[in-house]
């Protein structure tokens, strides 16, 4: 059966099908940062314009860092598409969105149930950002995303409870550093999981590609693991 498609745009920008429901997630930011790969103006035309992955029925942002979110990018997408709907942790289209700066947040939208927590996020530099993760249950198929939280605690773990993650969708630090690891390992124990928010080939300057599938090498517990690190890229769950 399947649950879910994956699309990756660049760096933590994916686009799910899901149900009846097409959500991109942190796709649209134009503005590059060190080590990471942008949305450069010619992708943007390809996603917006271009056919190439289905329109959002959802557009959703962990936060609003620039490696995540572009406000123009995003008041060009709502130009096209004013039925979608939005959710962002700023106040940026008052009226429109619908999580701003809340602990726990509940949604329900086209048979999804959403269950959003606040999560710190990753580095003391950056701990005042307002950041969330989110659980989504597609009829009991539950993925889990959590933004840029925080590795070194076990905040993720407190906020996932018991609920059995199906597909956990997870930053490159989770596999990279042994405290991710470890709380992916023994507290998470997804069945699935997807590792992204890596540079595509032209910028891995930095070796995180490399890194981050070292590091992976280490887990043994998750029986189906993968990484999103091209543009465009599917995986079919």
């Amino acid at each position: 059966m399947q649950h879910c498609k994956l699309t990756l745009i660049c760096n933590a920008g994916i686009v799910l099908e899901l149900g009846r429901a097409v959500i991109w997630s942190d796709v649209l930011h134009d503005d590059k940062t060190p080590r990471f790969s942008s949305v450069t103006p010619e992708l943007a035309k390809k996603v917006i314009d271009g056919g190439i992955v289905p329109a959002p029925d959802l557009l959703l942002y962990s936060h609003c860092h620039r490696d995540h979110y572009s406000q123009g990018l995003t008041e060009r997408a709502l130009a096209k598409w004013p039925a979608a709907q939005l959710i962002l942790p700023r106040e940026d289209f008052p009226g429109r969105q619908l999580l701003l700066d809340q602990e726990q947040h509940l949604f329900s939208f086209r048979g999804l149930q959403f269950r959003f927590g606040k999560l710190t996020h990753q580095g003391a530099d950056f701990a005042h950002i307002p950041n969330y993760g989110v659980i989504i249950n597609a009829g009991g198929f539950r993925i889990l995303m959590a933004g840029d939280c925080t590795v070194e605690s076990d905040e993720l773990g407190t906020f996932v409870g018991q609920e059995h993650i199906d597909l956990a969708i997870m930053g490159f630090p989770w596999v990279s550093r042994p405290q991710g690891r470890a709380i992916i390992d023994e507290v998470i124990c997804p069945d699935r999981l997807v590792i992204y928010h890596l540079p595509f080939a032209e910028d891995n300057w930095a070796g995180l590609r490399e890194k981050s599938a070292a590091g992976a090498a280490y887990i043994r517990s998750i029986p189906d693991m993968r990484f999103l690190w091209e543009p465009f890229q599917t995986m079919i769950f």
